[in-house]
């Protein structure tokens, strides 16, 4: 917590604002068409450090977000894989610090280094639950009760293990899938992927972060 400067606190104690950190705040938010593949694309607005990336689950399948891609210094992308079939993926990327343009007017707050670490046009990452547990490889969970399934979601880990190697090269992993306005589960499901993506390991433990806008 920073010794100096304005510190702002939730009711139940908890740092919203200090010097030492930085806010999320949302960069982009967008939607993809998925083709019918079990790998997709996701392109957003580059940035210069890694986003937060969050999708919204699908009603049908199941969805995990896989890793970032860098081009020319920025962040210009994410893969997911997803469940075969066509559907459209809802996701938003958040970044520390001002994502939006500094306001004419408002509250803008910075740091000893002069970053700015919170203003009031910015629209700010709020966590509205945390669901950890355990999932044995090909088993899903129970409904997970959340707030509004149709938040977005961040499942912590990536979790895949080789199911098949060449030429297919198809990994067993899990996503998130909707179940109910209010629940959510975490599904295993083969994803052919074509290519070895290298060395994976599949952890039971798991971990998923409600976040809305």
């Amino acid at each position: 917590m920073a010794t100096y400067g304005i510190i702002v606190k939730k009711s139940d104690g908890d740092v919203q604002i200090d010097g030492n950190y930085k806010n999320f705040a949302l960069k982009q938010e967008g939607s993809t068409a998925v083709g019918g593949g079990d790998v997709a694309t996701i392109n957003f607005t580059d940035v210069s450090t890694p986003p937060i990336v969050a999708l919204r689950p699908d009603t049908s399948k199941q969805v995990c977000f896989r890793k970032l891609t860098k081009s020319g210094g920025n962040f210009v992308s994410g893969e997911i894989f997803c469940d075969s079939g066509s559907f459209t993926q809802y996701w938003a990327t958040f970044i520390a610090g001002a994502a939006a343009a500094l306001p004419d007017y408002g509250l803008v707050i910075r740091n000893s280094s002069d970053d700015v670490i919170f203003h009031s046009d910015d629209k700010h990452l709020k966590i509205e639950g945390v669901y950890a547990g355990s999932l044995v490889r090909g088993n899903d969970t129970s409904n997970i009760t959340v707030v509004d399934a149709t938040n977005y979601f961040l499942l912590t880990d990536f979790s895949a293990g080789l199911d098949m190697g060449s030429p297919n090269w198809i990994y067993e992993t899990r996503g998130v899938r909707k179940t109910g306005s209010t629940t959510i589960k975490l599904e295993s499901f083969l994803c052919t992927v074509g290519s070895d993506i290298g060395l994976t390991l599949w952890t039971d433990a798991y971990q998923i972060i409600e976040i809305s806008i």
